[in-house]
């Protein structure tokens, strides 16, 4: 006879599963191949519209377009029930949906400037005051090297106030996604 020792739970090799822990494992395994199998679906789908992109691109976009419908299908189980008399369980399948899409955007955030968002760097709420710069991407191209270049417009609340002008950059480091509050990203 083997002695069960630890906590009780399928990651324990001293600790047999029951059944009914078997159920639960296998029909999460059967969602996630599921889920990958939609992702999958979606990628391909996508794939002829981002001509010259890489699968890390690739990717982004995939999870960009499954959040974007997890985010749509909370908002409508939000819509749909309203008023004083609501289920708790719609209003928790909606925040689960949301938390879903949050943790899978989080999970893929892009290592590299990303087109349509804005950047800043340095901050001018410092003694002497560091340029503050913000860098509105417009799209992400490749040099002939191969190399990733940003392109869009620069300005600066120190220097050039309200001038944009078009820049290239190559380097994400020292640069900070600006947050909305509408969608957690500009």
């Amino acid at each position: 006879m083997t002695r069960q020792t630890g906590p009780a739970c399928g990651n324990n090799p001293n600790h047999p599963m029951s059944n009914g822990d078997r159920r639960v494992v296998d029909d999460f395994q059967a969602y996630l191949a599921q889920r990958a199998t939609i992702r999958d679906r979606v990628a391909d789908t996508l794939r002829p519209w981002l001509p010259g992109a890489d699968e890390a691109d690739v990717a982004h976009v995939t999870t960009a377009v499954l959040n974007s419908a997890l985010r749509e299908a909370a908002a409508s189980i939000d819509a749909t029930f309203t008023g004083p008399g609501v289920d708790r369980h719609a209003r928790h399948a909606a925040t689960l949906l949301r938390r879903i899409a949050d943790e899978a955007a989080a999970e893929t955030e892009p290592d590299f400037f990303q087109p349509g968002r804005t950047y800043t760097s340095g901050t001018a709420s410092t003694l002497p005051p560091t340029p503050q710069w913000t860098f509105q991407v417009t799209t992400v191209a490749k040099s002939p090297r191969g190399d990733r270049v940003a392109l869009g417009f620069l300005t600066g609340a120190t220097y050039g106030c309200g001038v944009w002008t078009p820049h290239g950059e190559d380097d994400v480091a020292g640069w900070t996604a600006v947050v909305s509050q509408q969608d957690g990203v500009q």
